[in-house]
């Protein structure tokens, strides 16, 4: 009687080439995934509380933090107008905190003018970073703070 392996059309070579080949692509992509930037977009409708201009309005509250390994720098951030052919509705935070270098961990809190100007244009939020690459919403939090919009009320914390 032969042995199982001597009855399979593969033999000992097969395997060593398939685990050679597997191991030079992890070798090759798991540093560049793991050092990609990934950042956390959280956006809410708040009030903002202090003297001043605005201050007992609405506004959307945005949360930006970096969860890569490095640092990285936020340049601008904004929302993105409704309906077809959509542009880019731009949002000028007055908090004076962008341009900003997070560094492994760190988060910053924007705000907008008062929300009753942009109210109905709003479709989706966005971060964008040094590179040029746009960060947006996550789907739950987006259901949320559209939601919130529509009923003009603050928004849930949702984690």
């Amino acid at each position: 009687m032969k042995p199982v392996f001597d009855l399979l059309p593969l033999n000992w070579q097969f395997f060593s080439v398939v685990g050679t080949f597997s191991a030079v692509l992890v070798a090759i992509f798991l540093p560049t995934w793991r050092e990609r930037k990934r950042v956390k977009v959280h956006a809410m409708v708040g009030t903002l509380i202090g003297p001043g201009p605005g201050a007992s309005e609405d506004h959307v509250v945005v949360t930006i933090t970096n969860l890569s390994r490095g640092k990285l720098t936020i340049t601008s951030w904004g929302a993105k107008q409704k309906g077809k052919g959509a542009k880019f509705l731009f949002v000028t935070p007055p908090s004076g905190t962008i341009p900003k270098t997070l560094d492994s961990g760190d988060y910053t809190v924007v705000w907008s003018k008062p929300l009753m100007e942009v109210k109905d244009k709003i479709a989706d939020i966005y971060v964008t970073d040094s590179a040029g690459k746009y960060r947006w919403l996550n789907g739950r939090n987006k259901k949320f703070f559209l939601k919130s919009l529509r009923d003009n009320k603050a928004t849930p914390d949702v984690k």
